[in-house]
């Protein structure tokens, strides 16, 4: 860890001793319209060593991806709207309720992407996507990481009338084949992720036409690939975790 990540740390846990010692602050904070009681209970929380560290992972990543944002990208007035606040509320009960640093990594990739003017239109899914992401494992995003590498120039439509032009076509010609030696995982892993992923609406069941086709294969889904587009800005994989 570098000494600029070092120095961070030291304020935040600072800054977390003096919030808990500071009954004017936190009275000040839960009046903060809609958002306050819910970040001073996040903050008042972190008492407990496990709860506090993390939220200092979620503070630490968030401050280093909004660090390397371009500024003028940013969509300010979206900043001071009750669903920024909403957003804000959500990544941080995500990230504190779980263990695993890869998940608080995607949760603050969510977060920071929703900030971005080019993300407008498509940003009313960020709350949805915390919800969809809450339940997966460093597993599940590594086989969802593996998927999206095989089949990111998915075509918006397929047709079926031309062989060789539908989604089983597609999922085989992607490499499916091989897309579990390459997560490394064994068959009941393997099988457990993708039903995990199929429920968060991150890849679909193929229905194949004939025997033996049929349930054992999945694509990729818009929600995915909207997922994936919200946090394209940071140039990085859905499954990473750079703050070992």
């Amino acid at each position: 860890m570098n000494e600029k990540k070092l120095d961070i740390d030291r304020h935040i846990e600072k800054g977390i001793e003096i919030y808990n010692q500071n009954v004017g602050l936190k009275y000040a904070i839960n009046q903060i319209p809609i958002v306050g009681f819910f970040i001073d209970q996040l903050l008042a929380n972190t008492g407990r060593e496990i709860q506090q560290r993390r939220l200092m992972e979620t503070i630490k990543i968030l401050h280093e991806l909004i660090d390397k944002i371009d500024k003028t990208k940013v969509d300010y007035e979206f900043l001071a709207s009750e669903e920024f606040d909403d957003l804000i509320v959500k990544a941080f009960q995500n990230s504190v309720d779980t263990r695993h640093k890869e998940r608080i990594r995607l949760n603050c990739k969510i977060l920071a992407g929703s900030i971005l003017i080019e993300n407008r239109d498509i940003r009313y899914s960020a709350e949805d996507l915390l919800v969809l992401v809450s339940d997966l494992t460093p597993t599940d995003l590594k086989v969802a990481s593996e998927i999206y590498k095989q089949q990111k120039g998915r075509p918006e439509k397929f047709n079926i009338e031309v062989e060789g032009s539908n989604e089983m076509a597609f999922v085989i010609k992607s490499g499916w084949d091989s897309l579990q030696k390459s997560c490394g995982l064994n068959e009941s892993d393997f099988v457990l992720s993708l039903h995990k992923l199929s429920n968060a609406n991150l890849v679909k069941q193929i229905v194949g036409m004939f025997p033996g086709n049929m349930g054992d294969k999945y694509i990729i889904t818009p929600t995915f690939q909207r997922l994936m587009s919200i946090i394209s800005y940071s140039n990085e994989p859905i499954f990473i975790n750079k703050l070992d």
